[in-house]
């Protein structure tokens, strides 16, 4: 499961990765906390795994973003056709994107990705305006709030 950490989260693990044998009190007065505020947080990030035995060890939570993306497919003269190609498409982009579905127009693809950076993102965006049946591209990014874990969002 992917936690969200606070600014003092971040702050303290900072202060642990500088030095992990520094007293809290000494720690707590650098951040300007009160000394029993910093044991609840560190205690709250073993509990979650942030931080594992003496040593600070820190995943990078914030490696990957999430967007949703929209596209939809036409500019063929039998409708049908269209929606077969959209089908087709949302099939191949299974592979790519933690999920998938295809809106009641029939046409309309929506897929949600996690990408470390927008670099990654405009790759695979100029990637999908290379196919003549995509006719529009829309994405937003999102902040996933609850459901990572049904999306496998923390698998990549």
């Amino acid at each position: 499961m992917v936690y969200t950490l606070s600014e003092l989260d971040k702050k303290i693990l900072k202060g642990l990765k500088e030095d992990s044998r520094i007293p809290y009190t000494k720690l707590a007065k650098q951040l300007g906390i009160p000394d029993t505020t910093l044991h609840f947080h560190v205690k709250k990030m073993k509990e979650r795994g942030i931080i594992k035995k003496f040593t600070v060890i820190i995943e990078d939570y914030e490696k990957n973003r999430t967007f949703m993306i929209k596209l939809k497919v036409g500019g063929h003269i039998i409708a049908d056709a269209s929606i077969k190609k959209a089908r087709m498409l949302g099939k191949e982009l299974s592979e790519q994107f933690n999920f998938i579905g295809i809106l009641e127009d029939k046409v309309t693809i929506i897929g949600l990705i996690k990408v470390k950076n927008e670099e990654e993102l405009n790759k695979i965006v100029k990637n999908l305006e290379r196919d003549p049946d995509i006719i529009k591209i829309e994405y937003d990014e999102l902040e996933i709030l609850k459901g990572d874990e049904f999306l496998n969002l923390e698998s990549l």
